[in-house]
């Protein structure tokens, strides 16, 4: 493993649908553990963008817009995906591996307030995505609007790919306050990441060695890893698995080809006068560290990310 080794306005009515899609392309050539390698990975073209009835706005007071690219959201030109680590996929559980003098990585707690509180920074900063934005849907057909993701939605390797990369990107949507839901390429194959458990106010795996002091061999260049962290007393173990893990179809909007409401991830209510005319959304990429596959062999790979938005009425699933 790299913990180890070092690398998305056209209406149609009475049929209205809304779109946000983020769409990554991106070859990925990055280290964990090897440090004569440079962490890298050059994105060509993450967007986000709406259609039917729907504007989005990525900050209170920005413009409402029909499209905009990752590289305006995060401003900057060139971004870099690193392996980082979350087990919950959570903005306040996320964790990288500090590479120093070798021999003495350790795991460090990544905290939003060490970056003003401003978590699409903290990202930046640490080689992953996290960004909000509120959708809106302004005219359209009166009612509850159910928001479900399409079925192009995808994560999967680009054709000449060696080695598996998209196994080991992670996404995590959550609307407002409510959990995040974790999805990955292959859902049945779980999720684990660096433990949350705190002792006391401070995260029991933040400063931990990743080998096990006095286990390193600098002549071989390793050691014995670190499985374990003392949580109030108690050993427990330092990759665990919190939070069920789903594929994009578990959440596609439908059943045998009909709309239906127990497969969409949320509701909003269309309309400038609606009760509630907005979702909030908040999306986070990542490399997930923990991952079996998140070894050299995946080094200068090409990954294809897309994330589909859609979404049907109450009016349209009274009448199909």
């Amino acid at each position: 493993m790299l913990w180890k080794n070092g690398t998305w306005k056209k209406m149609v009515r009475p049929v209205t649908m809304l779109l946000i899609m983020i769409t990554l392309f991106t070859y990925v050539s990055f280290s964990w553990m090897r440090r004569e390698w440079t962490p890298t990975i050059e994105q060509t073209g993450i967007t986000i963008a709406t259609s039917g009835s729907l504007v989005f706005q990525m900050g209170e007071g920005s413009e409402y817009t029909d499209g905009k690219t990752i590289n305006e959201i995060v401003n900057l030109k060139d971004f870099y995906l690193i392996p980082v680590s979350n087990c919950t996929g959570e903005t306040d559980d996320f964790f990288k591996l500090e590479q120093t003098t070798p021999g003495q990585e350790m795991y460090v707690y990544l905290d939003k307030s060490d970056y003003g509180g401003k978590p699409l920074e903290m990202g930046k900063n640490n080689g992953y995505l996290e960004f909000k934005f509120q959708l809106h849907a302004p005219d359209g057909e009166s009612g509850t609007r159910y928001i479900y993701l399409h079925e192009d939605s995808k994560i999967e390797n680009a054709q000449g790919t060696t080695g598996d990369p998209a196994s080991c990107v992670r996404v995590s949507i959550s609307q407002g306050t409510q959990s995040a839901k974790i999805f990955r390429q292959d859902a049945t194959k779980g999720h684990t990441g660096i433990t949350n458990e705190k002792n006391g106010d401070n995260y029991a795996a933040d400063g931990l060695h990743y080998y096990i002091p006095g286990t390193y061999d600098t002549t071989k260049d390793e050691g014995e890893k670190q499985t374990e962290v003392v949580v109030n007393g108690v050993k427990k173990a330092l990759e665990v698995s919190t939070v069920a893990v789903h594929d994009f179809d578990e959440y596609s909007g439908k059943t045998d080809g009909k709309y239906d409401p127990a497969k969409a991830m949320f509701q909003m209510t269309a309309g400038l006068d609606a009760a509630n005319p907005t979702v909030e959304i908040t999306v986070r990429v990542w490399i997930e560290g923990t991952d079996p596959n998140c070894e050299s062999s995946i080094s200068n790979g090409q990954i294809n990310l897309l994330i589909k938005f859609a979404s049907f009425t109450s009016a349209q699933l009274q009448n199909q």
